[in-house]
């Protein structure tokens, strides 16, 4: 049965996740392989075979629509997955550019905890000279 992948409305978010997404398409190949034949054995799944020499002659038509239906949803499920990993790529370098900005403003904090603690050093440092004057 063919399986579409969920993207409604598209790149929302709220569609169906890679591996899910993956299983559908996985699902999508395995049914259309069940109709093609190796050496003329049957593949796998016990479905009636189809091979060049006997594609049913009473219905090709159908058979060739559901064929191209097969190949639709392959193909729009695999534009679905290339249009999710656009977005994931955009998260990632969105994420990329918010690390190394935090990273930038870690690095000035710790720039600013050195300096105040060599000046609490040095107020110390006058602190006890002063006390020692006093005595």
């Amino acid at each position: 049965m063919k399986q579409n992948i969920n993207n409604t409305p598209a790149n929302s978010g709220s569609g169906d996740k890679f591996k899910i997404a993956f299983d559908k398409v996985n699902a999508n190949f395995t049914e259309l392989y069940g109709l093609i034949v190796t050496n003329n054995k049957q593949i796998e799944n016990g479905r009636n075979f189809i091979t060049a020499a006997n594609l049913p002659k009473e219905q090709p038509l159908e058979f060739i629509t559901g064929l191209n239906l097969v190949i639709t949803t392959i193909t729009t499920n695999i534009s679905t997955i290339n249009n999710n990993l656009k977005d994931l790529e955009l998260e990632i370098t969105t994420l990329n550019s918010t690390v190394a900005s935090l990273n930038s403003t870690v690095l000035a904090q710790a720039s600013l905890i050195a300096s105040q603690s060599n000046l609490i050093a040095i107020i110390n440092s006058e602190i006890a000279s002063l006390k020692t004057k006093v005595k």
